[in-house]
């Protein structure tokens, strides 16, 4: 996915045919996460919540994808460990 831009209550996304994003979209049918990324609004893992999100009406949730009604799931092309160890170390 590349650009991401809003016209009213209209999500536009720029994707290319051949990028994963949109090969996901079409092979899950799942063009719509409104609803769970709605759910995410004002949310944070933050614990403590710091102050100017407390006064912009943030709160905290331990479990963001029970939150958000989704659930985690093992990837077949993203190592998570190796993903977070490569970012830890600057690359």
């Amino acid at each position: 996915m590349s650009p991401a831009w809003w016209l009213a209550h209209c999500c536009m996304l720029g994707l290319v045919a051949t990028s994963q994003t949109t090969q996901n979209m079409l092979r899950t049918k799942k063009y719509d996460m409104t609803s769970h990324i709605n759910l995410l609004a004002r949310t944070t893992g933050s614990n403590p919540v710091p102050e100017w999100k407390v006064s912009t009406g943030y709160s905290y949730v331990k479990d963001k994808f029970g939150h958000a009604k989704l659930t985690p799931q093992e990837s077949d092309l993203v190592d998570l460990l190796e993903y977070s160890n490569a970012c830890s170390n600057g690359g």
